[in-house]
């Protein structure tokens, strides 16, 4: 009588089992989401250097660029001196584990320097806001982590 398990049995059993594992993780990797930060990431990229120095503007006005949470959404405080003249000014609300969440909000001159952003997040999921201003002359950009 032969065995039916004897070593090299065993050795295609692992190997076929193996296989089996491999190519479902094929399957299970290829079916998930895995969308891009952003769809003009190589745009943005050649804008890099423009992106630091709006950052050093922003952070040079020290605590005057802030935000705080209020139960009607988020207030972004910005100095009223740049609030005055902003043109193509922008935030976007952008949470890192699904884009189709992200939020856009331009934002008009006003001379308070204070912009309510109803920032819709029913899973409340973490998410960034990326504030880009422009006086017309400098640019400020700053990220807030919710």
């Amino acid at each position: 009588m032969k065995k039916i398990f004897n070593p090299g049995t065993l050795v295609l059993l692992v190997a076929g089992g193996f296989l089996v594992f491999i190519f479902s993780l094929m399957y299970i990797f290829t079916r998930q989401n895995l969308s891009l930060v952003s769809e003009h990431y190589y745009e943005e990229e050649l804008n890099y250097d423009q992106k630091k120095e709006a950052t050093l503007n922003a952070n040079l006005q020290g605590d005057q660029f802030y935000i705080e949470k209020d139960s009607n959404g988020i207030i972004l405080h910005v100095p009223a001196t740049i609030s005055a003249l902003l043109r193509n000014s922008y935030v976007n609300a952008y949470f890192p584990s699904n884009n189709k969440y992200d939020q856009a909000f331009k934002l008009k001159p006003n001379l308070e320097g204070l912009f309510l952003l109803s920032v819709i997040n029913e899973s409340h999921l973490p998410y960034t806001l990326q504030v880009n201003l422009n006086d017309g002359q400098k640019e400020y950009y700053k990220l807030f982590t919710l």
